[in-house]
This record gives structure tokens, sequence and C-alpha cells, in this order.
């Protein structure tokens, strides 16, 4: 049997006017900051994908299966919508650490992304640097981004900076899309 996710916040089942917006990345900023001050309020469910599966299966009760690649948390609000995905991919070396966290509306629109690397003992610095990079998006016929910002962290950074490790992470213009795209659904 194959595991599907399910979610309720699908663009794709229903229509949506979009109407011009005063302040919207500040409005888009804070409904962000709101959810990630309140993960704990919203139902959380893990999946990974493994060496020998590419699919997306859920782990139950901390039974993690072996050769994680990536993990998936998937917060979903009380009346099932998708509000944010967490993607991790895995550090076999453990000399960096990477998030990709997109966030989702009720219509299962993503407009925020927050994209964090941590890179530990690299040629750039000898701690660590954390690159963080935040971006928003509005919505609507023709999706844009409206904001973005990027910023490097670290005490001792050393220039060139060449092995700060970059994830291409996708940009998925909704819930939808990237389920699909990672194979949650078809």
């Amino acid at each position: 049997m194959e595991n599907q996710i399910t979610f309720s916040n699908d663009e794709a089942q229903r229509g949506r006017e979009w109407l011009p917006e005063p302040d919207l990345d500040l409005r888009l900023s804070y409904e962000k900051r709101q959810i990630d001050a309140n993960l704990t309020s919203y139902a959380l469910s893990v999946w990974v994908v493994t060496a020998d599966q590419d699919v997306p299966q859920e782990v139950l009760q901390e039974n993690w299966p072996p050769q994680v690649l990536t993990t998936y948390n998937i917060y979903k609000s009380p009346s099932d919508q998708i509000v944010m995905i967490a993607e991790y991919p895995f550090s076999e070396s453990g000399n960096w650490f990477s998030h990709n966290k997109m966030y989702f509306d009720e219509a299962g629109a993503m407009y925020a992304q927050n994209i964090q690397t941590v890179t530990h003992n690299s040629q750039c610095a000898e701690v660590s640097v954390v690159a963080d990079t935040t971006r928003l998006f509005a919505q609507g016929q023709l999706r844009s981004m409206i904001a973005a910002t990027y910023e490097v962290l670290g005490d001792t950074l050393k220039t060139p900076c060449e092995d700060l490790y970059a994830f291409d992470y996708a940009q998925p213009s909704t819930v939808r899309e990237y389920l699909q795209a990672t194979r949650f659904i078809r």
C-alpha cells in the first residue's frame, strides 16, 4: 500500500480571486512568524525518503528506517490544511545542515520560503557559517517574489568563501505542486 498524505488546502480544487493589497510583505512576514511561533499548536507528521525508497514514507512511533536521505516535517492546522513543510536533507559527513521551510496559505499557495544552511569547519570560517534566505511571494495570475532577505553569519569569515554549501531548492507555487514533485501524491 502506498502512503499518501491528505490535505484540505488544495488550490487546484477551487478558484480564488486575488485583489491588490497594500503592505502585503508585512502581512506575509507576520503570518510566517506566527506559524514559526506556534508550531506546537499544529499537528506534525514526519516523513522520510531513504536510499531504498524514493517515495516518502511516514515515520510512526519513532520507528525510523535506515539510510534516511531526506526528512520532511509536515505541519497541519486543525482543519487539515498544510501550513508548513520543512525539508531536511541528510549530511553524511556532518559538515553541513540545511533546511527548506515552505509556508502555505488557506488556498494552498506558497507565500514564504526560508532556506538556511549551516556549514561547519569549512574554508569559509574557523567554526560555523550560517546562510539564511527568506523569500515572500505574491500570488495570483502572475506569481512573483515581492521581498527577499539573504544574510551570512559567522564570527571569523574568511575570503574567498567558495565552499559554502548552496542547495537548489524548488520554489513551488502550491502545496499540491510540491507534494506531486516530491511524490507524496500523484
